[in-house]
């Protein structure tokens, strides 16, 4: 879907590397070398989450905060919320995506996953 986002907004995929990148519990200490290994060298980190700017800014790297736009209207918490209330969400996200989801059943993916964890929280 990142992909898919960049292209639409006229972003060169050749300037971007999408990788994921495993979280190491109880080793926080290994996860900023474990970045670096899987991906191609940077001299700045993009975060707003402060344990990682740190991890970061320990290692050396500069290290900037991302700017939200109508972060509360724009996120996955609140494209879930509507999805599973049954409310439009196809404006928050660009066209491409919402194609995809489609696609995918990406609604039926999550009204499944809810119900799945409501039955696990009885």
């Amino acid at each position: 879907m990142l992909r898919l986002a960049l292209q639409e907004a006229g972003i060169g995929l050749e300037k971007c590397v999408i990788t994921g990148v495993p979280d190491i519990p109880y080793a926080h200490f290994l996860w900023v070398r474990l970045v670096e290994a899987m991906c191609p060298p940077f001299r700045i980190v993009y975060t707003n989450q402060p344990f990682t700017g740190r991890l970061f800014k320990e290692a050396g790297y500069e290290v900037r905060p991302i700017p939200f736009l109508e972060r509360e209207k724009y996120s996955g918490a609140e494209i879930r919320r509507r999805i599973l209330l049954g409310v439009e969400w196809s404006q928050l996200v660009p066209v491409s995506v919402y194609n995809y989801l489609v696609e995918i059943d990406g609604a039926g993916r999550v009204r499944s996953t809810a119900s799945s964890d409501e039955a696990f929280q009885q």
